[in-house]
């Protein structure tokens, strides 16, 4: 038995011998980042009501499997989760209940906008060129997109309001932090490496923009605060989208270091193409950003594809209900 199907099928019917009887499955299938993943729904009878439980997604159990192919662990270990799921779920509920008590849990989410249209259906968003900027409650390591509904219960809150709000959280909790990748790569971090901290000899053709967790912080590159920080320090410079994690900057007055004394948009170019082959070979499809890059000359960000700007007209917020 090779392929996900044959698993997943096996799978199935396996867990049907073992739930108990109060117990029972509803296959789904959820638009996720960069993807749409099937799985199933668990649901237990508690007295009077039904309970959503758990729910397992079929890539992740199918991984799970693999490191192994022991069925007995397999099945020991989503018992377990299956016990802990009602904990988690209550605790998400709980908190996305009003924004008074989710407001403290909110952090920005930034997405591609094209490989997305299915999850932007259900979510609030805003565009910021060919990416959706959203919001995603992470409370004790879970994780919950806002969604339609949830803005809905919160009282229609305006969008903006809640976004630019979270995003001054997220600066002041985990604040923005820049590496030059050597370092980054040889496990060195120092203080100094705050964004906009000014260093004699800047001669590093590339620095990671994330923040002190690497987690989430792809959102930094596109706010004009950092933008100007980033300016003051570097000139003019290129942003590669490494994952929905982090971002790389490339200083455009280092950039023949890199590839010689080329024309800018063939450097434009090149650094897109090696974009696009990090993103298929080493960037989880789930933490893909975009295949284009950017750059910033002191005015405004601007999208690159094949070295020439694009531009995009729907820049409004679109809250869809």
């Amino acid at each position: 038995m090779e392929s996900k199907e044959e698993f997943w099928e096996i799978f199935l019917n396996e867990l049907q011998k073992k739930l108990s009887p109060d117990c029972s499955f509803t296959r789904i299938e959820v638009p996720k980042i960069n993807a749409v993943h099937q799985g199933i729904a668990i649901s237990i009878a508690n007295k009077d009501m039904v309970q959503a439980s758990a729910v397992i997604y079929r890539d992740q159990i199918y991984d799970q499997w693999k490191k192994s192919r022991d069925w007995e662990r397999l099945f020991t270990n989503l018992e377990r989760d299956i016990q802990r799921a009602p904990d988690t779920v209550n605790m998400l509920i709980e908190t996305c209940e009003s924004y008074e008590n989710a407001k403290n849990y909110l952090q920005p989410l930034v997405i591609n906008y094209e490989n997305n249209k299915s999850l932007l259906g259900r979510i609030p968003y805003q565009r910021e060129q060919d990416l959706a900027c959203g919001l995603q409650m992470i409370r004790e390591g879970h994780r919950m997109i806002v969604s339609n509904g949830i803005l809905e219960k919160w009282g229609n809150k305006p969008f903006k309001t809640m976004y630019e709000a979270a995003v001054s959280q997220a600066m002041k909790k985990n604040e923005p932090m820049l590496f030059n990748m050597a370092s980054l790569i040889a496990g060195i971090e120092t203080d100094d490496n705050i964004v906009g901290k000014p260093r004699e000899n800047e001669e590093n053709i590339f620095y990671v923009l994330t923040n002190r967790e690497k987690s989430f912080a792809s959102f930094y590159m596109l706010l004009p605060e950092i933008q100007e920080k980033l300016y003051d320090r570097f000139g003019s410079f290129y942003v590669l989208p490494s994952s929905i994690h982090e971002t790389l900057i490339i200083p455009k007055k280092n950039i023949h270091d890199l590839y010689g004394n080329v024309e800018e948009t063939q450097c434009a170019e090149t650094l897109q193409e090696m974009v696009m082959s990090i993103n298929r070979s080493e960037v989880l499809p789930q933490e893909r950003l975009s295949d284009h890059i950017y750059q910033y000359d002191g005015k405004q960000l601007q999208c690159l594809d094949k070295g020439k700007v694009i531009s995009f007209s729907d820049r409004k917020p679109q809250p869809k209900l």
